[in-house]
């Protein structure tokens, strides 16, 4: 006797079933399905990871820097099209390193 084939929707109910019972970080899913709802993020994610190297670490950096206040991040667009992002904690760190001339962190 033949099986009855499985709906897609049974399918995808397995599947889900799966990740979450194997799944060591459920905060992780919850933050997959947040991803899910945003399809900005995603585009966003997708022009990050095609950045050179370089750039892509030093955005992360910037970002992780201005982590704790995000709301004090400034960004200014020059007529070039240099944009800079400009941060206290990036200035701290700046003024720590001690290095005359050095700007915060920026983007060209």
């Amino acid at each position: 006797m033949t099986q009855p084939r499985r709906t897609r929707e049974q399918e995808l109910a397995e599947l889900l079933n799966s990740l979450v019972a194997n799944c060591r970080d459920p905060a992780r899913l919850v933050e997959l399905y947040y991803w899910s709802v945003e399809p900005e993020l995603a585009d966003v994610m997708r022009q990050y990871v095609a950045l050179p190297r370089e750039v892509s670490t030093t955005l992360h950096a910037f970002l992780m820097l201005a982590a704790d206040d995000p709301g004090s991040v400034n960004l200014r667009i020059n007529g070039d099209g240099e944009v800079v992002l400009s941060s206290p904690a990036a200035a701290a760190l700046a003024r720590r390193l001690g290095i005359p001339g050095i700007s915060p962190p920026a983007m060209h």
